[in-house]
């Protein structure tokens, strides 16, 4: 699994340079708000409706803080979200990649330029492709303690973890991330120094390449 580390980091290119996803997105006079990103299918499985119930516990700390969501939504989503009391501090763009291609990834890619977290509490992931992704992007990340993502973040070294589907938890790590920039900043560093060691797609590339070349030099000798 790999990454294209390249197109998080050229925040130059003529497409992005004028467009700002806090300017758009929240309100009037509050783009230095924290943001917190979630960009993926809008369901239990993936986490979502956990963070939707971890959010009054995150309010509580912090007021000054949206929590965006970016993917197709679903029924049970969209009802949990109608329980939330401060639902002005929630954004939903329904944006995938078939319904808005192009547009979707600019929303995609200023959307994790400016965001200050990056969180998928997901147990039906095999690998986790949006934390190289959040990492690429200088990006702390939090995810679930289950199947394929204590593999790919360190806890307390490129990443928090957290208990699958426990919202109070959830919002103690949010608290964590927003509230310690030296964490921030210690953990953001760690991911994006992972992706560019390990998984951009030239590392993979070369070594897919070499794995093939070992295949085909044991199979001759033999």
């Amino acid at each position: 699994m790999s990454v294209d580390f390249e197109i998080f980091n050229k925040v130059h290119r003529e497409t992005l340079l004028n467009y700002k996803f806090k300017k758009k997105f929240f309100n009037k006079g509050e783009e230095n708000y924290k943001m917190v990103l979630f960009c993926g299918y809008k369901n239990y499985e993936k986490g979502a409706i956990s963070i939707l119930k971890a959010i009054p516990y995150v309010l509580e700390e912090i007021k000054k803080v949206y929590f965006v969501f970016i993917g197709p939504s679903t029924i049970a989503f969209n009802r949990e979200l109608s329980n939330i009391l401060k639902i002005e501090k929630v954004k939903v763009l329904n944006f995938t990649p078939d319904n808005l291609k192009g547009y979707f990834d600019k929303i995609k890619l200023t959307a994790f330029k400016e965001a200050d977290l990056f969180l998928m509490p997901s147990r039906s992931d095999a690998f986790g492709i949006a934390f190289l992704e959040a990492w690429s992007a200088n990006l702390p990340v939090i995810g679930a303690n289950i199947g394929a993502t204590p593999e790919v973040i360190n806890n307390n070294s490129d990443g928090l973890l957290v208990e699958f589907d426990n919202p109070k938890d959830i919002a103690e790590k949010i608290i964590k991330i927003l509230t310690n920039f030296k964490l921030k900043k210690r953990l953001a560093m760690n991911g994006k120094n992972k992706v560019e060691k390990l998984y951009t797609w030239d590392i993979v590339a070369q070594k897919t390449n070499f794995l093939y070349q070992k295949v085909i030099n044991s199979t001759q000798i033999n």
